[in-house]
C-alpha cells in the first residue's frame, strides 16, 4: 500500500489512498462493528440467508486491515497523522449510532454513516493542518 500510494500511476495510487485514508480516518471500534455486524447484515439482506462470521476471525481480519493502513503510512512517510483526536467525539457519535441500530437493526448503513462522519472530520482536520504547515513554512522531510 505504501508503494501504491507513492506510485505515479492513478490505478495504483487511488485505491491505496482510499484504503489508507478510510482506515486511518475512522476509529477501530467503528471498523470492528461495521465488519462484524454491518457486512454480515448487508450480505443477509442481499442473499436472503443468515450470514455470520466468527468473532475471532472478524477480530483478526479487522485488526490486520487496520494495522496495515498504519504500517503503510509509517513506511511511506515515517510519521502518522494523529487521527485519534477524533476520540473526543467517539462516545457521542458512536453511542447515537448504536442506539439507532438497536431500534432499526440497520447496522450496515448506520456504521457506514458513522465511519463517514469520522472520515470527514479527520480528513478536514488533516487538510487544515497541512495548510497551516505550508503557510508557516513547516516542511515534512520524509515526503
Amino acid at each position: 500500500m505504501a508503494l501504491g500510494k507513492m506510485s505515479s500511476r492513478k490505478i495504483l495510487r487511488l485505491p491505496s489512498i482510499i484504503y489508507i485514508d478510510f482506515i486511518r480516518g475512522t476509529p477501530l471500534l467503528v471498523q470492528i462493528l461495521l465488519f462484524y455486524y454491518g457486512i454480515p447484515g448487508l450480505i443477509s439482506n442481499v442473499t436472503g440467508e443468515a450470514f455470520r462470521i466468527d468473532p475471532i476471525l472478524a477480530g483478526v481480519i479487522v485488526c490486520s486491515i487496520n494495522s496495515g493502513a498504519y504500517v503503510a503510512e509509517i513506511v511511506r512517510a515515517g510519521i502518522k497523522d494523529s487521527s485519534l483526536l477524533a476520540v473526543i467525539g467517539v462516545p457521542e457519535l458512536l453511542k447515537s449510532g448504536q442506539l439507532y441500530v438497536a431500534t432499526t437493526f440497520a447496522s450496515f448503513p448506520v456504521y457506514i454513516g458513522v465511519a463517514l462522519v469520522y472520515l470527514v472530520m479527520t480528513l478536514t482536520i488533516s487538510r487544515m493542518i497541512n495548510w497551516l504547515e505550508r503557510r508557516w513554512g513547516i516542511v515534512d522531510k520524509s515526503k
